[in-house]
């Protein structure tokens, strides 16, 4: 299996792509810490990948300190699915 990683500052990330990057920082100073990582297995299928981002809210850095980490796990690829969309 092969692991691709990325780090680099939330504003840097998404440089190219204009209104990600303006959703992102309502959210996230700009110079907020992003880290990912996405593990691909022999027949180039994403099979996991996991995100973080370390960074504080508020003015002047005064806020809340924030510590998110996600992981997403990938299974079952090109099992046939089943999806019933829910009623109205």
């Amino acid at each position: 299996m092969s692991v691709y990683s990325i780090a680099c500052e939330v504003a840097q990330c998404l440089a190219k792509s204009p209104e990600a990057r303006r959703r992102a920082l309502q959210v996230y100073p700009g110079d907020a810490m992003f880290t990912a990582e996405l593990w691909v297995d022999g027949h180039d299928r994403p099979r996991r990948l996991t995100v973080n981002s370390e960074f504080i809210t508020g003015k002047n850095k005064m806020g809340l300190s924030v510590d998110f980490k996600a992981a997403f796990v990938f299974h079952d690829i090109g099992t046939p699915q089943q999806i019933t969309a829910p009623e109205n």
